[in-house]
């Protein structure tokens, strides 16, 4: 169950999770989505039949019939688990489960989400925590952010977040034709474009980064802004936003380094793709990051300055046996945390 299957870190995981299990043949799936499908989805890499994802459109939280509607499907499936992601989802699961409906629910949090939720909807997962098998934390970080505002820790079960390896092994083809000539060295950042991902510190250190192209995939409120600033610092003739893109490893292959900045995260998904990519990485310093990413081993983790963060990026691209030696450290890295293992922790409450 998910809001909807628009593209994200959350509903990325969803869809692997899914073909997993089809691919499998030893469980039957049924998705059942709350919200009509965004105009950019992972929706056309499903493997899952049409006649087997049902959605109910839940426009309001507690909108009588919608929940109705959803109870009754519920019933009639008569699932022996409920998997659930994302806070809107992950709440109609827990009502699900209190009346009833299965015995075995799972949600699962993504985020931190200290500055993001509503007092609401904290004061709502303390009353509902009770309701749900366990309440699945994607990062130890999480985990801790959890307990801060009151989930009980006995409800809690770290479960990382994963990635269909292999995927990012073969080769892939560019939608269309990256802007930048032969040769310059290419850095890469991927994800929404809102102060979290603190994308404006990225732009100030890559005024210090000389004869190297910066690609900006993802879109968000601040993108106006963010573009603003690149053209006020100079660094418009190589700086390209790129909106939204459905070739991403194709980038990923395409690409020399990837970039991200983050002040916080839950566990980045895009991060394992990267190293599923095989790509050298340099990150800010954040709790989450540093739960997959260990310094000059797998990846670079920068000082919390702009010259720190451009020192990171000089560091990279002068250095080729450093760049290998971080590349291949990733993938093994990336290994650890298939797609197939993330299924195993899931079906095994069905156990």
């Amino acid at each position: 169950m998910i809001n909807s299957p628009g593209i994200g870190g959350a509903e990325r995981v969803l869809v692997d999770d899914i073909n997993e299990c089809v691919r499998r043949g030893t469980v039957e799936v049924r998705l059942l989505t709350l919200r009509p499908e965004s105009e950019k989805s992972f929706s056309g890499q499903l493997s899952l039949q049409r006649n087997y994802w049902k959605v109910v459109q839940l426009k309001k939280l507690f909108a009588i019939w919608g929940v109705i509607q959803i109870l009754l499907y519920i019933y009639r499936e008569k699932p022996d688990l409920i998997v659930s992601h994302l806070w809107y989802a992950n709440t109609v699961a827990k009502i699900c489960k209190l009346f009833g409906a299965c015995r075995t629910v799972l949600t699962f949090e993504q985020n931190v989400y200290d500055t993001i939720k509503s007092k609401k909807s904290f004061l709502l997962d303390r009353v509902l925590q009770r309701f749900c098998t366990k309440i699945i934390a994607v990062s130890s970080t999480v985990r801790d952010s959890l307990i801060a505002h009151g989930i009980d820790q006995q409800h809690i079960q770290v479960i990382y977040n994963s990635v269909d390896v292999e995927t990012f092994s073969k080769p892939h083809h560019l939608i269309e034709p990256l802007p930048h000539p032969k040769g310059t060295f290419t850095f890469l950042y991927i994800g929404r474009l809102i102060p979290q991902k603190n994308v404006e510190h990225l732009l100030r250190a890559f005024v210090e980064v000389e004869g190297a192209v910066l690609y900006i995939v993802g879109t968000g409120y601040l993108q106006e802004k963010l573009e603003a600033l690149v053209a006020q610092l100079g660094i418009a003739h190589r700086v390209y936003f790129l909106g939204v893109r459905s070739d991403i490893p194709a980038l990923m292959q395409a690409c020399d380094c990837f970039v991200f900045p983050s002040l916080y995260e839950g566990f980045s998904l895009v991060l394992l793709e990267a190293m599923a990519s095989q790509m050298p990485i340099i990150i800010s310093d954040f709790a989450a990051g540093r739960e997959v990413i260990v310094d000059n081993g797998n990846g670079i983790i920068a000082g919390p300055t702009a010259t720190a963060f451009a020192d990171a990026c000089r560091c990279v691209m002068q250095d080729e046996s450093l760049r290998h030696q971080i590349a291949k450290e990733a993938r093994k890295t990336a290994q650890t945390f298939s797609i197939s293992r993330h299924v195993d922790e899931i079906l095994a409450f069905i156990k």
